[in-house]
């Protein structure tokens, strides 16, 4: 039968409080009844350090807002370009991706439609803290007009 080898770390030079045991990875291993056998995980030593890096920002800035996406909205399948695609994925989602590669609980927001092209925001919080994101949304949302479905167009 296969058994699931789990790995749990601990941080033990955080700026803020983080659970005793984080899941750091996990293997599949095929054993017959009775073997063993070694599993070797490969830690990412630069993906720790950032995630530390924003758990120290975030003891100074609870919450962090800005656009869902930068720059102007692309033709449909530009992000498809061989050329020039994944530069202008870089720099569209530079705000969103440290919630999106470390974990980080973020809210999208819709704010409206501009010129025919939906608007929208996102929250920022430090790990385990979706609470935050949760307020401060809640706090937007509550300043703004109820925002209506655009007209799809097919």
């Amino acid at each position: 039968g296969d058994e699931v080898v789990q790995l749990y770390l601990h941080d033990v030079l955080a700026q803020v409080t983080r659970p005793v045991r984080q899941l750091a990875g996990f293997a599949r291993v095929p054993l017959e009844p009775g073997a063993s056998a070694r599993v070797n995980f490969r830690l990412h030593a630069e993906r720790s350090r950032l995630t530390r890096a924003w758990s120290g920002f975030f003891t100074e800035y609870p919450v962090i807002v800005g656009p869902n996406l930068l720059g102007p909205v692309w033709n449909p399948d530009a992000d498809l370009d061989v050329h020039h695609g994944l530069d202008m994925l870089r720099q569209a989602t530079r705000f969103i991706l440290p919630a999106s590669v470390l974990g980080f609980p973020a809210v999208a927001l819709p704010m409206g439609v501009l010129d025919g092209v939906p608007q929208g925001i996102q929250f920022m919080a430090d790990l385990w803290r979706e609470d935050l994101c949760l307020q401060a949304a809640a706090l937007v949302e509550a300043g703004v007009e109820p925002i209506t479905p655009t007209q799809l167009h097919w």
